[in-house]
């Protein structure tokens, strides 16, 4: 199956137009109304960033921790998710399209509702992971951990398994 890797362009033009960075009473980073187009995020822990209404186009997450983040109802497109932390994390309605995953762990996360098209996940441990009337298309999964996942009313499993 062929994936469509990131698009990066580097540019000297790093404006995000209209997009609010805070700090909460918690010092967390507060990220609301972006679209992240053709970024690179390399050892960055997420835990004290809150992304509110944020999509990712063309981006690569390499070694980073993006545990119990919410994505419900996101666009990631063109993404690589490389030796990355995302336990907890939910993707519920979410849209997921050309998206890697390698070498990365996923317990526990909820996919419910979601639309995944042309996915490629390899070496990962999905353990515990939730599947439910989730949409598949195009998925290549080889040598993953998926005990006890569940997948409930899930369809459109058309490749390879």
């Amino acid at each position: 199956m062929n994936i469509i890797k990131p698009k990066i362009k580097f540019t000297n033009d790093y404006i995000y137009k209209n997009a609010l960075f805070t700090k909460n009473p918690e010092n967390k980073v507060i990220i609301e109304d972006i679209d992240f187009d053709s970024c690179i995020f390399k050892n960055i822990d997420f835990s004290l960033i809150e992304l509110i209404n944020v999509n990712f186009l063309d981006c690569i997450f390499e070694s980073c921790d993006l545990s119990n983040k919410n994505f419900d109802e996101k666009l990631i497109e063109r993404c690589e998710f490389n030796s990355c932390k995302l336990l907890g994390s939910s993707f519920i309605n979410a849209s997921l399209k050309n998206i890697l995953i390698d070498n990365s762990t996923l317990k526990y996360v909820n996919f419910s509702g979601t639309s995944m098209n042309k996915i490629k996940i390899t070496n990962s441990n999905m353990s515990e992971s939730y599947f439910t009337e989730t949409k598949f298309k195009n998925i290549e999964l080889d040598n993953n951990n998926f005990n006890k996942a569940e997948f409930t009313a899930s369809y459109g499993i058309s490749s390879q398994l």
